[in-house]
C-alpha cells in the first residue's frame, strides 16, 4: 500500500551520481525512517514528502521503497537559511546565504522562484550562481509537474528524470503533445498505462497516435519477446483492430503514415505481405546484399586434398567423405555453413581449415557470439577467440554503443570463423558483417537444431533455407567413447527416439511423478550425490538446467531451494535483498541483460589489472562481497572480470544455480540436471530437450515423468519466429542471374 511521510533529509548514506539511486534517511516526527530508492539530488536538511511502500529487511529491518519524492520548499527564516547553507545550490556557502535571508527576508522563496535576478543585488552573487537557481527551480518544477501525472499511472520517478536526461524541459510539451511517445523511450512500458495517460489527457480512442503506437508496441513486442523480425500484415492489423476496437480501415491509415515515416516497411516475403520496423528491414535486407556481396569461388589454395591427408596423418585421424566436402567448401568459398551436432567433428574441421590457411600465410579470426562459446572455442582450437563485440571493438560513450570496426574501419584479416552461429541474431550479424571486407572469407559453424538466438532473427537456419550459400551438414558421430551416451541419445532425441538408458552410464532418467518428489531428488542429487560421484564442485560442475521459470520445479524455486543448501544464511555472510530476490556472498549469479557500460577489471592471467567494459546477458558470475553503506556488491564473472554491482542494477541479475535452458546456449558444464514435467506446449520441445542434453560433457541426469519426456522428444513444434533473411537472400541471387544475362 503507498504511504507517504512527511519530513527532512536527515543523512545520505549512499547515493549513485550515475543514476541516483540514493539510500537516505528521513526525520518525521523525531521518528527516523530509512528510504531507498531513484531520486532526484538531495541534500541533507532539505524538506521533502516521500511516497512509497515499506518493506522488512531481514537485516535492516523496515525500509520505505521510493516510488516518488516531492522537495518541499522551506517557509521560516531558519528554515530557507538551512536550505541555502546546505549546498543545495552550487556556490552559496553559509555567508551568502545569510546576506540573501537578511536582505529579502520572508519574501525569499519568492524571489529565488519568480524574480531571481534581484539576487544580484546580493554580494558575492554572480549571474552564474543566478542562473542555476533558475535552473534548479524549474527542474523541480518540472519533476513536480511530471510526476502529478506519472504518479497516477504507475509509472516512475526514475522514468521521469531518465525522460529529463533526455529532452530536458521540453520533455513536458513532447508529453502533452503525444502522451505515446513514451513507448519510443521506453519500450518496456505497458501500453495500457500509457493509453489511459493519452484518454486522461484528452487522446481520443480513434486518434491516429493511438493506433500507431500500438502497431509499433506490437513490432516491439515481437521482435523483444519472441524474436521476429517481422509480422503478418493482415495478422498485425486484425490485431490491433481488436485490441483497440478499432475499424481494420483506421489501422491500414494507421500503417499508411508509419510508413510515410519511415518507421515501418512493407514488403513480400514468400508471397506474405509482412510488417517490418524500419530498422529490422535495412538489418536484414543488408546482410543479404552483403552475403551476396561475398559470394564468390576462390582457387587459391592448391593441392587440397594434400593438405587435408596431411592433417590426418599428423592428429591420427580420417575424415569422412562428408567432411573433407566441408572442409573444401571452406577453402574455396567466400561464404560458407558448417552445421551438424555433438560429436560430429566440427572442431577437427575448424583446426583443420585454420591450419591450412595459415599456412597459406591467411590471417585467421575466431569469435563467438558469447564469452563462454568464445572460451571454448579458444581452448578446443588452440587459438584465440573473442567475442564479436571484443572483435568489432565494442565502446560505450554516454551510455551509447558503438563500434570502431566498420564499413570505414574493417576487420584486417582474410578468414573469419564464427562459432555457435545458432545464437547469432540480425543485429549481431549486421554489425559483424559491416566491418568485413568483400574478400574476406566468411565460415559459419553451428548447430541449427539447437534453440535460436534470444536476439531477433532466424540468422542461420534461414542462411540454410535459402539455399543461396553453400553449406554442409554433417550427420555422422565421431566424438563418442564406448561408454558414453551423451552424444548418442543427443542425436536419438534429435531424431524423435527415446534414450538409451543404462546403468553406470552418462544418461540416466529418475523416474519421479509429483513436482514434490522430483524438487527433493534434484536437491539431493545437486548437494549431495553428484558432488560424490564426480568429485564436482556443486556450483562450477552441476548445472540445473529448466524448461520454465515458474511452479514447483521452475528456475525461480529451484534456485531459492538450492540456495538454502549451498549457501545457507548466515550471521557472518553479508546479504542483500532486493524483492524477490536474497543477495548473499558466495552466491552464484547471472546477468539476464546486455549491460555495455557496466566496467570490469580482469584480476587474473596475462591481462591482470586490465579495464574494459561490458557484462551481458548470461554471464555467470559469484558474489565476493556486499557493501551496504556504498549500495554495491563485488561480483567476480567469467574470464576473472571483477565488476562492483550497484544495488540500482539488481533488476538485471538472477540466483543461477539453476537457469533456464535457454539461457545455457553457448554454455558447457561437467553436469546437467534438468527436471522433466507437464508445462506449457511450447516449452516441451524437441529442440529445447536436446539444446539441455548437449551442454553436458560428462553427465546428463533428468529427473520426472517418463510420459513427460516421451512428449518432449515427440513435439517437433518450434515457435514459429517471422524473418525475411531466407527471402531476402533467394530475391538477392536471381537480381544477380538476371543481371549476368
Amino acid at each position: 500500500m503507498l504511504q507517504d511521510i512527511k519530513g527532512m533529509v536527515s543523512d545520505i548514506i549512499y547515493r549513485n551520481l550515475e543514476n541516483n539511486y540514493t539510500v537516505f534517511e528521513i526525520l518525521c516526527d523525531d521518528e527516523v525512517f530509512t528510504a531507498v530508492g531513484v531520486v532526484p539530488d538531495i541534500v541533507i536538511g532539505e524538506k521533502v514528502k516521500v511516497y512509497g511502500e515499506f518493506y522488512v529487511h531481514p537485516v535492516y529491518g523496515q525500509q520505505l521503497k521510493v516510488s516518488y519524492l516531492e522537495k518541499l520548499l522551506p517557509e521560516t527564516k531558519d528554515e530557507i537559511y538551512l536550505y541555502l547553507s546546505s549546498g543545495v545550490i552550487k556556490g552559496i556557502g553559509q555567508k551568502t546565504a545569510k546576506r540573501i535571508v537578511e536582505m529579502f527576508g520572508d519574501d525569499t522563496m519568492r524571489i529565488l522562484q519568480e524574480e531571481p535576478e534581484k539576487l544580484l543585488a546580493v554580494r558575492g552573487m554572480t549571474p552564474e550562481k543566478v542562473e542555476r537557481i533558475k535552473n534548479m527551480f524549474s527542474f523541480q518544477k518540472f519533476l513536480k509537474d511530471i510526476m502529478t501525472i506519472f504518479s497516477q499511472y504507475g509509472l516512475s520517478q526514475n522514468h521521469a528524470m531518465r525522460l529529463f536526461k533526455l529532452y530536458g524541459f521540453s520533455a513536458l510539451g513532447l508529453l502533452y503533445d503525444n502522451p505515446y511517445f513514451l513507448l519510443d523511450v521506453f519500450p518496456e512500458l505497458d501500453f495500457k498505462k500509457v493509453d489511459r495517460l493519452a484518454f486522461d489527457l484528452g487522446v481520443s480512442p480513434d486518434d491516429m497516435r493511438r493506433i500507431s503506437a500500438k502497431i509499433v508496441n506490437l513490432l516491439n513486442m515481437g521482435s523483444n519477446n519472441e524474436g521476429h523480425t517481422c509480422l503478418p500484415k493482415e495478422k498485425l492489423i486484425l490485431f490491433v483492430s481488436k485490441a483497440l476496437e478499432q475499424d481494420t480501415e483506421k489501422v491500414e491509415e494507421a500503417l499508411d503514415s508509419l510508413i510515410k515515416a519511415k518507421r515501418v516497411v512493407i514488403d513480400t516475403v514468400d508471397g506474405l505481405e509482412m510488417v517490418f520496423l524500419y530498422g529490422f528491414f535495412e538489418c536484414e535486407r543488408y546482410i543479404a546484399e552483403k552475403i551476396a556481396s561475398m559470394l564468390k569461388e576462390y582457387d587459391d589454395i592448391l593441392d587440397i586434398d594434400e593438405r587435408i591427408s596431411e592433417f590426418e596423418k599428423k592428429n591420427s585421424i580420417v575424415f569422412s567423405q562428408n567432411q573433407k566436402k566441408a572442409i573444401k567448401m571452406a577453402l574455396t568459398q567466400g561464404v560458407s555453413v558448417i552445421t551438424g551436432g555433438p560429436g560430429t567433428g566440427k572442431t577437427t574441421i575448424i583446426k583443420c581449415i585454420i591450419e591450412i590457411f595459415e599456412q597459406e600465410g591467411k590471417k585467421v579470426f575466431l569469435c563467438a557470439p558469447t564469452g563462454r562459446a568464445a572460451k571454448r572455442m579458444q581452448q578446443q582450437c588452440e587459438k584465440e577467440a573473442k567475442t564479436i563485440h571484443r572483435l568489432l571493438e565494442m565502446t560505450v560513450t554516454d551510455s551509447q554503443v558503438f563500434f570502431q570496426k566498420g564499413p570505414n574501419n574493417p576487420l584486417r584479416c582474410d578468414v573469419i570463423i564464427v562459432d555457435e552461429m545458432s545464437m547469432v541474431d540480425s543485429y549481431i550479424m549486421y554489425y559483424l558483417l559491416s566491418a568485413t571486407k568483400d574478400t574476406t572469407r566468411l565460415v559459419l559453424v553451428g548447430d541449427k537444431d539447437q534453440l535460436p538466438s534470444v536476439g531477433a532473427g532466424n540468422i542461420l537456419k534461414d542462411l540454410i533455407r535459402s539455399d543461396v550459400v553453400p553449406y554442409v551438414r554433417l550427420t555422422e558421430v565421431y566424438r563418442q567413447s564406448e561408454d558414453s551416451f551423451i552424444v548418442l541419445n543427443a542425436h536419438r532425441i534429435n531424431n524423435g527416439e527415446f534414450p538409451y538408458l543404462q546403468k553406470n552410464s552418462d544418461f540416466y532418467f529418475i523416474q519421479k511423478n509429483s513436482q514434490e518428489e522430483i524438487l527433493k531428488t534434484i536437491v539431493e542429487l545437486v548437494t549431495k550425490k553428484l558432488p560424490n560421484y564426480l568429485s564436482a564442485d556443486p556450483l562450477t560442475d552441476i548445472q540445473v538446467l529448466c524448461p520454465s521459470k515458474k511452479g514447483v520445479v521452475g528456475m525461480y524455486n529451484i534456485n531459492r531451494v538450492l540456495q538454502q543448501y549451498l549457501n545457507p544464511k548466515d550471521g557472518s555472510k553479508k546479504e542483500v535483498v532486493y524483492k524477490e530476490n536474497t543477495f548473499r556472498v558466495g552466491d552464484k549469479v547471472m546477468q539476464i541483460k546486455n549491460n555495455y557500460s557496466l566496467e570490469f577489471t580482469i584480476i587474473e592471467g596475462e591481462e591482470k589489472g586490465k579495464v574494459s567494459t561490458g557484462i551481458f546477458n548470461g554471464d555467470i558470475g559469484v558474489i565476493k562481497d556486499i557493501d551496504r553503506a556504498g549500495g554495491a556488491m563485488e561480483i567476480v564473472f567469467d574470464d576473472d572480470k571483477l565488476v562492483f554491482y550497484d544495488f540500482s542494477l539488481l533488476d538485471d541479475l538472477e540466483l543461477s544455480y539453476a537457469m533456464t535452458v535457454h539461457k545455457s546456449q553457448g554454455s558447457e558444464f561437467r553436469c546437467i540436471v534438468m527436471p522433466v514435467v507437464e508445462t506449457y506446449p511450447i516449452l516441451m520441445t524437441r529442440n529445447l530437450l536436446y539444446t539441455a542434453v548437449t551442454r553436458a560433457k560428462e553427465l546428463v541426469v533428468l529427473v520426472g515423468k517418463k510420459s513427460a519426456l516421451e512428449y518432449m522428444i515427440a513435439n517437433q513444434k518450434e515457435a514459429m519466429r517471422y524473418s525475411a533473411l531466407y527471402d531476402f537472400l533467394k530475391r538477392k541471387l536471381k537480381d544477380t542471374q538476371l543481371q549476368a544475362l
